[in-house]
């Protein structure tokens, strides 16, 4: 990944919070709705790591960084790939501790 290390870090962490904040809703969602526990498959997974990967994009927008990191040499694609590597390590974990 091109740029600096301490923002691919920062975008890791923050790609962290926004998979543990996706993840809950999707468990809570999977809980309300009352669905086997087959639910919870690799397109579940899949639909994480997009939508983790999306709330953290957006939330870069929101807060205004992808100027700054743009002229910090951070391209598109290294910065999405920083969001989403936190979310594909935790579902490779999930997926390697639950049954």
């Amino acid at each position: 990944m091109r740029g600096p290390d301490f923002i691919l870090r920062h975008l890791m962490r923050r790609g962290l919070l926004s998979w543990v904040l996706v993840r809950m809703l999707f468990a809570i969602a999977l809980f309300l709705t009352e669905s086997p526990p087959t639910a919870n498959g690799g397109l579940v997974g899949l639909g994480v790591v997009v939508f983790s990967t999306l709330v953290g994009f957006f939330e870069v927008r929101r807060v205004r960084e992808r100027v700054v990191l743009a002229n910090l040499g951070v391209s598109l694609l290294s910065m999405l790939g920083a969001l989403s590597l936190a979310a594909v390590f935790g579902e490779i974990l999930l997926a390697a501790v639950l049954p």
